[in-house]
């Protein structure tokens, strides 16, 4: 879309041209004489004034030359700029009050020209999103349906979540041979063909990576403490934990084709039972977990509410996703660097803290780490969009009370509301016990008569 002029105005302040962008915001160039950029240099000379400390003068009262001379230029311009740009934006939201504008400039750009009539003018150009008014152009929303999430949850899934709860509370002791029950820390090592030895690793080998590769089981079953196994290495086949993935850059090109695994350490592991005494001890007293079943049912709901969101968050992506055709969604430049900005520190966070993430995209060249950027940013602008249909579609089927901060509170609402339908989860929702009537307290018998029953009182 073409940048078209929406109007060019003369307020009291500023003279100013309005021009709508493409990424649903408004370029305005401020023009201002050298008579108002005196004024405005007045106004930023004051503002200094009102910190400046000089011997022999009051506060508020150092001569406004002499604060010239303290200030340096570019702090001066800054704040004369600053000034411009505030009554600009103020005239602009003033007569354009229809425009949802976002108060956040950006993409500044002071210049100074001579006109024809050997006048010095300043123009300042900056740019100011609005919020999108995203008017639909067809009724394919409300045609559009969201898939109920069904969930199921098998007995074995159950029993693998309860062997892992054991296994984290396992005890273990020294063993002499590799059976079921044990776990083994292996060296991992890898030749080339001209059998050189060219990168070592170590890794625990037990019951999930026998599931992962059982041939590995049968080859390492009953092996005792320094017995070896070797087989050829075929990236595409084994495993990820018998991959080649050295941190040493110059050995990354490196191509090989046997690995040779060593058993280091052998432990036998001791299952712990699951009496209600170890529940409480792991889970605490006011879980309200005593035995085996409540812990099943508390496993199952746990299972429930984590397979019922992924589902939930797919249906809902595809919904808005089908739905997204029916509005013209351009988000504002202003939203996406904000959300960039919080995704990059999240990041940071993620990876430790901010050195490790520079470390992280300096470790790219240049080629990948700008590709990495503008993924993100891509990746932004997408979430940002949903979350604006999301938010257009609930205020259109009027779905009051959303927290738009929580952004899975929003999607249960929408969710409940356009299918009718409950979560699964809905079902596991504890009730509040009634609380207990304490009895009345026994009053002691005491030597004053009793009072006299009024007849009219009901038995």
């Amino acid at each position: 879309m073409a940048q078209k002029k929406i109007v060019q105005k003369k307020s009291k302040k500023v003279e100013y041209a309005l021009t709508q962008g493409k990424q649903s915001n408004y370029e305005i160039q401020v023009t201002v004489t050298t008579a108002q950029m005196d004024k405005y240099k007045e106004k930023a000379l004051k503002w200094f004034q009102k910190d400046m400390k000089e011997p022999g003068f009051r506060k508020w009262h150092v001569p406004l030359e002499m604060v010239q001379k303290r200030i340096e230029p570019m702090y001066m311009t800054a704040s004369m700029l600053e000034y411009v740009v505030h009554d600009a934006i103020q005239a602009v939201l003033d007569e354009h009050q229809k425009t949802q504008f976002i108060w956040q400039p950006y993409d500044f750009s002071p210049e100074q020209i001579l006109t024809e009539a050997k006048k010095w003018i300043y123009i300042i150009t900056f740019k100011l999103d609005v919020y999108p008014q995203m008017e639909p152009k067809d009724d394919k929303r409300k045609k559009t349906k969201i898939e109920e999430v069904k969930v199921e949850i098998t007995e074995e899934k159950k029993k693998e979540v309860l062997e892992t709860i054991q296994r984290q509370y396992a005890e273990y002791h020294d063993a002499k041979k590799i059976d079921t029950d044990t776990i083994a820390r292996v060296k991992i090592e890898f030749f080339d063909s001209e059998n050189n030895s060219i990168h070592t690793k170590s890794s625990y080998i037990w019951e999930p990576e026998f599931k992962e590769m059982p041939d590995l089981k049968k080859k390492l079953t009953w092996k005792k403490l320094d017995d070896s196994i070797t087989m050829a290495y075929d990236h595409d086949t084994l495993p990820h934990f018998l991959h080649f993935h050295p941190k040493d850059k110059t050995k990354q090109e490196l191509s090989p084709k046997e690995i040779t695994i060593t058993i280091a350490d052998i432990k036998k592991m001791e299952i712990p039972e699951l009496t209600p005494d170890f529940i409480i001890k792991i889970f605490g007293a006011d879980s309200g977990l005593t035995n085996k079943e409540e812990l099943l049912a508390q496993i199952e709901k746990t299972l429930v509410q984590t397979q019922e969101r992924e589902i939930l968050q797919q249906h809902l992506d595809a919904y808005l996703w089908t739905i997204s055709s029916s509005f013209d969604t351009v988000v504002p430049q202003t939203f996406i660097e904000e959300e960039y900005k919080w995704r990059i520190k999240e990041l940071a966070k993620q990876l430790g803290w901010e050195k490790w993430l520079q470390n992280h995209l300096e470790s790219m060249n240049e080629q990948k780490r700008k590709a990495y950027l503008e993924e993100m940013k891509k990746s932004t602008e997408k979430s940002l969009q949903k979350f604006l249909i999301l938010r257009k579609v609930m205020e259109e089927l009027q779905i009051q009370g959303v927290d738009y901060n929580n952004p899975l509170e929003a999607e249960i609402l929408l969710y409940e509301h356009v299918t009718g339908k409950e979560l699964p989860s809905q079902k596991y929702e504890e009730e509040v016990p009634a609380k207990k009537e304490k009895a009345p307290a026994t009053k002691k018998k005491t030597t004053k008569p009793a009072k006299k029953k009024d007849p009219s009182d009901k038995k």
